[in-house]
């Protein structure tokens, strides 16, 4: 699967928030984050983020986010 720029910045959000708190979001700080307003798009994000190898979480526990893999310096720049 190949990372789109979205995926990108919504894995850079969530990584800025477990700095800068010491633990992973909510599904509902995750949408805020994002600007996202349905849950349903907030797991479909971190979905698509946990495919990737990046984030992995655990099933219906809070503020189980949390980094695997932070994308590689040649993922993380824009596509030309």
């Amino acid at each position: 699967m190949r990372p789109k720029q979205s995926d990108i910045k919504a894995f850079l959000a969530i990584e800025e928030y477990i700095a800068g708190h010491g633990y992973g979001p909510t599904l509902d700080e995750v949408g805020e984050l994002l600007k996202l307003k349905s849950r349903t798009a907030v797991q479909l994000v971190l979905a698509r983020l946990i495919a990737l190898g990046w984030l992995d979480r655990d099933d219906g526990v809070a503020r189980s986010i949390r980094i695997i893999q932070r994308p590689d310096d040649e993922t993380m720049r824009p596509a030309d």
